[in-house]
Parts: structure tokens; C-alpha cells; sequence
């Protein structure tokens, strides 16, 4: 963690034991992000405060996201995941409402442990875990696909939108990516945030928990959690995927997804800003754009 962090982190953890002694009492920081900050009670299990908004709309917007990562924790207790972790919850959303901690609501839960590394790191290993353990966590929330209490992930019309400012063969890609992708993406339940920061790994380097669900949905691709994997460990992270479902991955699906993600981005943006496209999204599109043309074997006219 950068240093301005560690002192925030213990800045708001100072602030919060002067208001809300109790709940902080033999605690630690533990970690501190944009929606909240999560202390170790160094008994085995974790505590998350989420930070208040000034705002009306911000407030019931922070309230509605703690209530449903909360009833993700929930959903998931019990359910097992081949050797993969998950924070389990510990009693009830506690609501707080003393002024000077910035602070409206907490919960606990279970700590899973990370282990100091006894191999020499290896990225490609660790990729390779990633992508066993995703694979490990989408079998293990299939089930949980029809559940009440889950968001449904659904792009606002096509997987693939047409972009209106692109020229004609671009969007003859689009659509003929957009058909591929809408027949064969494989449905289910995402994390929705799958990247190293949300892995615990143990002394090998293997991958022995995921945290932080906030973002978990049910989804029409859940390949989705690719997108935080970078370039270069895709491969491990296919391999390792596969490794686990026995069976390979369609080889056009998770460009495909890079795409309709990228896509998504660039219209939406377009959308709040006629005037205005992201310049950084520009390359991100034209790599995600020709790997799917090499895959797709279409040749612009």
C-alpha cells in the first residue's frame, strides 16, 4: 500500500475509533477503498464501514450497494467452491448514526489469511491460479444463477452495439461479433471485479480465496471476468480456466467480450458527449477490433 494511503487508512480507522470505540476496540486497518474502509479485529474476522455521502441521492445510492454486497456475502455462505474461500457473514448489517466517523453502516466477516510466498513469484503461475479459481467460482455460483437477491447484468440492447460514428465495415464486425457472442456466451453468475487485489494466495502461489463481491451479478457472458486479466496472462488464464472445466474455451469469446466491453464504453461515452470519445479507448478498440477480424477471418471491404 502507497504511503498517502497507509496514512489515510489509518487516519479514518483514528477517526472511527474515537467515535465507535467498541466496535474498534483490539483492531487494526486492514485496507481502505472508494466506498469504504475494512478493519482486522485480529480474531479471525474482518469488519467493513461504509463511508456516508453529503448528498440525498449519494446517500441512498451507498446504502442500496452495502445492502446488496452484504446480501451477496449472504447468498454465498454455505455454498462450496472446490478449495476456494470466500468471506463468510457474521450476524446483521449494524447501522451507525454518530456524527465525525463519515461513517453509516458496518458489517463483519469472516478473515481469509494470506500466506507468505515459500516459491519464487511467478506472474504466468499466478495467472494461471486466477484462471483455475474463476473457473472454480463460476461452477460453484452456477446454481445460484435464478436467485431473487441478484443484480442482472444486462447491456442496455445488443452484446455488440453498433457505433453510429464508426464507418461500415467496423460495424459489419460489430454485428457479425455481436450474433457470434449472442449464440454461444456462456451464462451464469460473475464476480464482476476479478483481479489480484481481490485474490488471497497461499505459500505456493495457488489461489485459496476471492473477496469482495460487491459487483457480483447474473450475467449473459459470464467471461466478463476476463477484462481485469492483462494481455500478456490471458493464455495462462485460459489454460488455467480450462483446466478445471475439463474442456477448452471458444477461442472467440473472450476477444469477443474485450470488444463488447470497449464498445460499450466508446458508445456510452459518445452518448453523455457528442463532442467528446475517450482518446484512450481508441487503441483499446482498434487492438480488441482486429484480434476478433483474425479470429472472425473478415476482411474489410
Amino acid at each position: 500500500m502507497a504511503e498517502d494511503d497507509t496514512k489515510l487508512l489509518h487516519d479514518i480507522f483514528n477517526r472511527l475509533g474515537s467515535v465507535y470505540p467498541d466496535l474498534t476496540k483490539n483492531a487494526t486497518p486492514f485496507n481502505n477503498g472508494n466506498n469504504g474502509v475494512v478493519i482486522d479485529h485480529n480474531d479471525g474476522t474482518l469488519s467493513k464501514f461504509a463511508f456516508s455521502y453529503s448528498s440525498v441521492e449519494g446517500a441512498a445510492a451507498a446504502r442500496e450497494d452495502f445492502e446488496y454486497e452484504w446480501a451477496m456475502l449472504k447468498l454465498m455462505d454455505g455454498v462450496t467452491f472446490d478449495g476456494i474461500e470466500v468471506p463468510r457473514p457474521i450476524g446483521e448489517i449494524q447501522y451507525l448514526d454518530q456524527p465525525g466517523a463519515d461513517v453509516f453502516a458496518t458489517y463483519r466477516m469472516t478473515k481469509i489469511d494470506a500466506q507468505k510466498l515459500s516459491v519464487p513469484f511467478n506472474e504466468a503461475a499466478c495467472f494461471y491460479n486466477m484462471g483455475r479459481a474463476m473457473a472454480q467460482l463460476h461452477q460453484g455460483l452456477a446454481p445460484l444463477a435464478d436467485a431473487p437477491a441478484l443484480r442482472r447484468w444486462r447491456e442496455h440492447g445488443d452484446l455488440i452495439p453498433q457505433l453510429p460514428f464508426m464507418d461500415e465495415d467496423t460495424n459489419k464486425t460489430l454485428a457479425k461479433g455481436n450474433s457470434y457472442l449472442t449464440a454461444n456466451a456462456m451464462t451464469g453468475v460473475h464476480h464482476g471485479d476479478y483481479h489480484f487485489k481481490n485474490m488471497i494466495f497461499d505459500a505456493q502461489g495457488r489461489v485459496i480465496g476471492v473477496v469482495d463481491p460487491a459487483f457480483m451479478s447474473a450475467s449473459d457472458n459470464i467471461l466478463r471476468d476476463f477484462k481485469e486479466i492483462p494481455l500478456k496472462h490471458r493464455a495462462s488464464a485460459i489454460s488455467g480456466y480450462e483446466s478445471v472445466t475439463g474442456k477448452k474455451l471458444d477461442p472467440l469469446l473472450v476477444p469477443l467480450t474485450d470488444l463488447s466491453r470497449v464498445a460499450w464504453k466508446m458508445l456510452i461515452t459518445s452518448k453523455s458527449d457528442a463532442a467528446f470519445l475517450n482518446p484512450a479507448h481508441k487503441p483499446e478498440f482498434d487492438r480488441a477490433l482486429k484480434s476478433v477480424r483474425d479470429l472472425l477471418g473478415f476482411t474489410p471491404s
